[in-house]
């Protein structure tokens, strides 16, 4: 704090409101060095930033109050990973499929490709509402919207007016599920790994989409066994979801959910050339 200009352009605290990740702050009663009124400041820049004052604690909480401070932590980086989780399995894993897999049984393979592209144009649009330091310029903003026109270009306008609406609009509400699930996990900022976060989250979006497969009032007793469906339903469980959903997250981990979510202009492509 001592060594940067409190205020201005570069300074302390305004940089400081630009912290993406969940940010908990101790500060101590007695500590001569950087006083407990400083948490004003922080209110001021940084409001979302959990604060919590020691009493009768020094500069140094942590050998002061090892035990309390540990708590303190360990409570912190508990809550967002679970806050992570709940991102991924509700929206990411669950709300995501079952928007997806309904959609696709009343609408044109065409017309799914395009709907489900509005997911990279959806997600600068969430990261600007949810992420304090999030900026999308003219220029980003006009490739988006470029790559979306160049995926009704490749499947042909004629199949994006294709199928039925219901079914466009079901994929429209996969595509924003995941757009919006993706940056309220970057605003979380979990601090597990990746693969264990997303090991967590199959198992608990599992529970989730056969709880609404349940309510739609599917069943496997309707279910007519054959060796294609076999086939089928481990293709979608093992390359398609265990093995991708994996490189997928950590994708984002290292792009971020605006940059990351472009791999789903790649779907059209696909989707056209099979």
């Amino acid at each position: 704090i001592y060594l940067d200009q409190p205020y201005g352009r570069e300074g302390f605290y305004p940089r400081l409101g630009s912290l993406e990740a969940p940010a908990l702050f101790v500060w101590g009663t007695r500590d001569p060095l950087i006083p407990a009124a400083f948490k004003r400041h922080v209110a001021r820049w940084l409001p979302s930033a959990e604060q919590i004052v020691l009493d009768g604690c020094g500069h140094v909480p942590q050998v002061e109050r090892p035990e309390q401070t540990n708590g303190l932590l360990t409570r912190f980086l508990a809550r967002a990973d679970a806050l992570g989780i709940l991102a991924r399995a509700a929206f990411v894993l669950g709300a995501n499929n079952v928007f997806l897999f309904l959609g696709q049984q009343h609408a044109t393979t065409g017309a799914a490709a395009v709907m489900y592209s509005i997911m990279p144009v959806a997600s600068p649009v969430f990261a600007v509402l949810l992420l304090d330091d999030a900026r999308i310029s003219a220029v980003d903003a006009a490739g988006i919207l470029l790559g979306l026109v160049g995926v009704v270009v490749i499947v042909g306008p004629e199949s994006v007016l294709g199928g039925g609406s219901v079914g466009q609009a079901l994929i429209v509400c996969s595509a924003l599920s995941v757009a919006f699930g993706t940056v309220l996990l970057k605003r979380v900022g979990p601090s597990i790994g990746t693969l264990p976060q997303t090991a967590w989250a199959m198992a608990a979006a599992a529970v989730g989409i056969h709880a609404a497969s349940l309510g739609l009032g599917e069943s496997v007793a309707q279910v007519a066994w054959s060796p294609e469906l076999v086939a089928a339903i481990l293709y979608v469980g093992m390359p398609a979801t265990a093995a991708a959903y994996p490189v997928y997250f950590a994708l984002l981990s290292e792009a971020g959910p605006v940059r990351g979510n472009l791999v789903a202009y790649a779907m059209p492509v696909v989707a056209t050339v099979t």
